[in-house]
């Protein structure tokens, strides 16, 4: 088995068990996005 059908394969079974555990870590990840967007274009406008 090659290393992503692995990942592949372990992920799946890691979001059948923790379904809040990835779907709270995917969500502070794109709030992260957001925030650092909004962030560099105050920042820019500031400039």
């Amino acid at each position: 088995m090659n290393p992503y059908e692995d990942f592949k394969r372990r992920f799946k079974l890691l979001a059948s068990k923790e379904r809040d555990l990835v779907v709270n870590t995917l969500s502070n990840i794109f709030t992260m996005r957001l925030v650092g967007n909004k962030t560099h274009g105050d920042l820019a406008e500031i400039g």
